[in-house]
């Protein structure tokens, strides 16, 4: 596999992600805090929490991706994980960190997106955040998900298929767990990732319909 997949609009994407992370929660919220990012790809996300002072471990599906963190960031800490899959890996049953970074992850699986959500929050410390990042379909109907058949290629499903939830979907399931603030900024909008639409409930998922919280698990 070419060790330039992630490139092109995904830098920007990330810039402004990151740029606008910071600047909500500052640079020192990160500093000696535990960091997990799932999906990770190919850890260019991770490893910027790392420079920030942050401890983090990436996790995948792909072994072909950790392979490419070992070598371009020896530092962090990886292991191989489908979050499709009932089962944690061996070793990392009762983890627990600070910080999860689930951006970009949950519409590429087929498990719920209450499932997802409710196992990134368990993977939280109490008082810990997640950062949940999606596409999202077009409903204001809180129990609405619509699936979709996708292609198994690298920024893909790995299972090929995916669930789109709508965010009040996504707002129940997280009130349950956590307090969140939703960002629908100007600041994430990048080439055709869109934060800033209005929900028309045509039951979509179009590519681009984007959505951004930030939570923290209740005690």
């Amino acid at each position: 596999m070419s060790n330039q997949n992630f490139e092109g609009h995904y830098i920007q994407w990330r810039e402004k992600r990151l740029n606008f992370l910071v600047k909500v929660l500052g640079k020192e919220f990160f500093k000696g805090k535990s960091v997990l990012e799932v999906g990770a790809g190919y850890g260019d996300i991770g490893n910027f929490f790392s420079f920030l002072g942050a401890d983090v471990t990436c996790t995948d599906a792909r072994q072909e991706h950790l392979d490419v963190i070992k070598k371009r960031h020896p530092h962090i800490k990886t292991y191989l994980y489908d979050l499709d899959s009932r089962e944690y890996p061996k070793g990392h049953e009762n983890d627990q960190y600070d910080v999860v970074i689930h951006m970009g992850v949950m519409y590429h699986l087929i498990r719920s997106p209450e499932s997802v959500i409710m196992r990134a929050v368990s993977r939280l410390k109490s008082g810990g955040t997640l950062i949940l990042e999606s596409e999202i379909a077009d409903s204001d109907d809180p129990f609405y998900v619509r699936r979709r058949v996708e292609s198994d290629a690298y920024d893909q499903s790995f299972s090929g298929k995916g669930n789109r939830p709508s965010a009040a979907y996504v707002e129940r399931v997280l009130s349950e767990s956590s307090t969140f603030i939703r960002y629908d900024s100007e600041e994430l909008n990048c080439t055709g990732h869109r934060y800033t639409w209005e929900v028309k409930n045509t039951g979509s998922a179009r590519h681009g319909r984007r959505r951004f919280w930030i939570a923290t698990k209740m005690a």
